[in-house]
């Protein structure tokens, strides 16, 4: 392979070569051409001054490098490049520097004010070992293979998805190889104590709930020859990843570090944090062969502060009239929802307790209205195995319809999250099976468990007495929940609901007509309720009451995309949409689908509160109630929770065979 050595020395810009022939060596740039000296026999030279006089001055510029005829450039791809110590390829003039780099396309050109791109430089990542030194250090051993000059240093960064917040670790080069093809397998050490650096990249961290942080690996990488862009790359996840590793986090609590590879190759991670009892339960536990010689155990999990929803319901329909299975409920210890599962505390787990670790790896099922994740005490490698192998009924915290979701719990997108799947009429199981990917076998016609206390006792009368009360509950937007209170405040849901719940026209109608109003925000935006003030309408916190009994003691719903609309619709009382911004970007295009809603549209709040003081009854227009039966409850009855209980029986059935193979 041919050499090339560069170097910069008194101003001049020097290559030097005995196998190349670079007869006619120069530069051009804006139709103007500049050669380089003969220096001596195998050397050229070129003066910076000369190379500026041809770039325009204070602007980002570059010249091209030719030699021969016709036009030859200096292409790297098969000449091997050396320089000399320093090892420096850049020159100034009048304040600007001259760099000789190596472009994208892998010919050597020069540029001046601005800096060369670290992507020509970069080839290739891999994470080949991750380990925990002195009980409380990670430390992960990268090799980045760089091309043209080895690297002197990087910067590795850890970054919160979550928070957007980042630390950042500055790493100097002190190992490489040069392989055949001149590439440069560069190895460097990232130690860090986690104990101290992911508490800096989370605003807000509860021991006792779920925790939802993401933490993702970048770096920046530097040359001796000339400075780099910026640029970020990805730190890509290894073919084979790594089991998740505990480090101590203070001398009350372990901390594990669960790795995983994203859905677009990437190296990233969670973390959990247990009590010392609870650590030490989790190591005696996880290794244990579960002998079954106890009645089928099934967990039962809504959000780790939640018992309020479906999960709740038919756990309470279990423990109330059903003995041939041990229900456990899994709750945080601080949930405003306990008072609701005072008469069953000997079968509440406290969630990262020893009892719910223990009984975690006994469980024979799991049924869940959100990520079967929020069942596990830590996320590892073991409590992952764990929740694969248990049978997961996903009984659901809203009928599917107004949002695309396979990304969250399609089959293709997350294939081990879902066993039986729960749905409230045809059209629902069509949506699941045609757009979530899951077989009919696999889908469940039963109603949510909800809807038997939702419609128990409802009648004419109830819906009559409720009437002159409004409910206003929206869902949230995707990655608002992520924005700082003045960012929120810029938004068009703030905007929209701010400016609703402050009219006054609707607070005259409402006031002269001795109606209440409630806003009642979702989980993910209740963190902003102090934003929202009215003199009219009462802003809920969420924990003071159940969505159920809004649900039930509220005879008008506005909602915009919330499937909440559709179970409120199934007591036959008023729903209206609206919808004042741009649908979201996972909605179905409902608007083409007339049968889809059970309730009119708004696109202003003009009209919003037009049809509000216009409105004769909160009793469900008949082409609505036309669309319940056929598009969103098929039954008319209590009996969801026993038409699941039948969906657990199916799958005690199907576990037994396993077993017996």
């Amino acid at each position: 392979m041919k050499t090339l050595c560069m170097y910069v020395k008194d101003n001049y810009f020097f290559l030097e070569s005995k196998d190349l022939e670079l007869d006619g060596l120069r530069i051009t740039n804006h139709n103007e051409v500049t050669y380089f000296e003969k220096h001596d026999i195998f050397t050229w030279k070129i003066a910076a001054r000369t190379v500026a006089n041809i770039l325009t001055p204070n602007q980002e510029d570059r010249a091209f490098i030719y030699y021969g005829d016709p036009n030859n450039q200096i292409s790297l791809n098969d000449i091997t490049v050396n320089t000399v110590a320093p090892h420096n390829l850049t020159a100034s003039v009048d304040g600007q520097l001259i760099n000789l780099y190596v472009s994208l396309d892998n010919y050597l050109r020069f540029m001046w004010n601005q800096h060369p791109s670290a992507r020509s430089y970069y080839k290739s990542a891999e994470v080949t070992n991750v380990s925990c030194i002195n009980k409380d250090t990670i430390q992960l051993d990268i090799v980045i293979v760089s091309k043209v000059f080895p690297l002197k240093s990087i910067d590795m960064v850890i970054s919160s998805r979550r928070d957007s917040t980042q630390e950042i670790f500055t790493v100097i080069n002190s190992k490489y190889t040069k392989s055949n093809d001149d590439d440069y397998a560069n190895v460097f050490y990232i130690k860090f104590k986690p104990s101290e650096v992911f508490p800096k990249l989370i605003h807000v961290f509860d021991y006792d709930d779920y925790n939802l942080s993401i933490f993702d690996y970048w770096f920046y990488i530097e040359i001796n020859e000339h400075p780099l862009t910026k640029y970020k790359f990805r730190l890509p996840a290894p073919m084979n990843m790594f089991d998740s590793i505990w480090c101590h986090s203070s001398k009350t609590e372990i901390l594990v570090l669960y790795w995983y590879k994203t859905q677009l190759g990437n190296f990233s991670n969670r973390i959990g944090v247990l009590k010392k009892d609870s650590f030490l339960r989790f190591e005696s536990e996880k290794n244990k062969k579960n002998i079954h010689n106890h009645k089928p155990i099934i967990l039962i999990v809504e959000y780790p502060h939640k018992a309020q929803d479906n999960g709740f319901l038919f756990f309470k329909y279990l423990m109330d009239t059903k003995k041939d299975f041990t229900p456990y409920y899994i709750i945080s210890k601080h949930s405003k929802d306990l008072i609701n599962l005072e008469k069953y505390m000997d079968n509440v787990l406290i969630y990262k307790s020893p009892e719910h670790i223990e009984k975690f790896f006994e469980a024979d099922f799991l049924a869940h209205t959100h990520t079967p994740n929020y069942a596990l005490p830590v996320l590892t490698t073991e409590t992952i195995k764990k929740r694969d192998d248990l049978l997961k009924i996903f009984l659901q915290h809203g009928v599917i319809g107004m949002r695309n979701l396979e990304y969250l719990y399609g089959r293709k997108s997350n294939p081990t999250l879902i066993n039986k799947f729960i749905v409230s009429s045809q059209r629902e199981l069509n949506i699941v099976r045609d757009e979530l990917f899951y077989p009919e076998e696999d889908i469940k016609l039963t109603g949510l468990a909800r809807f038997d206390s939702l419609l128990q006792g409802n009648n004419r009368l109830k819906s009559f007495i409720f009437r002159k009360r409004i409910l206003i509950m929206p869902t949230w937007r995707q990655n608002q929940e992520l924005l700082t209170d003045e960012e929120f405040k810029k938004t068009e849901f703030y905007n929209a609901f701010s400016d609703l719940i402050n009219d006054q026209n609707f607070r005259q109608f409402v006031v002269s007509n001795k109606m209440s109003v409630s806003l009642y925000l979702h989980h993910n935006f209740q963190k902003y309720n102090h934003l929202f003030h009215s003199d009219f309408v009462n802003i809920i916190e969420s924990g003071t009451v159940s969505v159920q009994q809004l649900l039930k003691e509220n005879g008008i719903l506005i909602t915009d995309y919330s499937s909440v609309g559709l179970d409120f619709a199934i007591q036959k009382r008023t729903v209206m949409y609206y919808q004042f911004d741009q649908k979201l970007m996972e909605q179905r295009d409902i608007e083409k689908e007339q049968s889809f809603l059970p309730g009119p549209i708004f696109k202003t709040k003009k009209e919003l509160i037009h049809a509000i003081v216009h409105l004769k009854n909160n009793k469900l227009d008949k082409e609505y109630e036309d669309i319940i039966q056929k598009n969103i409850y098929a039954y008319s009855d209590t009996n969801a929770c026993k038409r699941t209980y039948m969906v657990l029986k199916e799958c005690q059935t199907l576990l037994t065979n396993q077993r017996l193979k």
